[in-house]
């Protein structure tokens, strides 16, 4: 029998996001990989605060800095790229601008980056969401 797993809550889709973590861990320069993970990441937002009543809500979370930056990764505004890191080794990285960059540094690893995405959801998250 097969069972569809149904993604019906925010929790349900942070579950999803730290599953797409564990990839991106395992797989640092698949840009599918790392692509889905900032998918994922920036549908929560809309997940947890859901209908126009909520949209103010929306609003004053995309100018957060990191989630500013994930939506761009998201939408393809800001590309996922290959770059040369240390010991010629490439490595698939992200360009961050304004106050992004001033957060976290103008050049990342998609593996950090997604580490920060990651930290900021488990911390906000369950507080939003009535948990503990």
């Amino acid at each position: 029998m097969t069972h569809f797993f149904r993604l019906e809550t925010a929790q349900l889709l942070l579950e999803k996001l730290t599953r797409d973590l564990a990839r991106v861990e395992r797989w640092p320069n698949d840009v599918d990989m790392a692509f889905d993970f900032f998918l994922t990441a920036d549908a929560i937002l809309d997940w947890l605060y859901s209908g126009p009543s909520a949209q103010h809500q929306r609003e004053d979370l995309h100018n957060d800095p990191l989630l500013r930056a994930v939506r761009e990764l998201a939408s393809g505004a800001n590309p996922l790229e290959l770059k040369r890191g240390e010991r010629a080794q490439r490595v698939l990285a992200v360009e961050l601008s304004g106050r992004a960059a001033q957060k976290y540094g103008s050049r990342l690893s998609v593996l950090d980056m997604a580490r920060h995405v990651h930290a900021y959801w488990t911390t906000q998250l369950p507080l939003r969401c009535g948990r503990g």
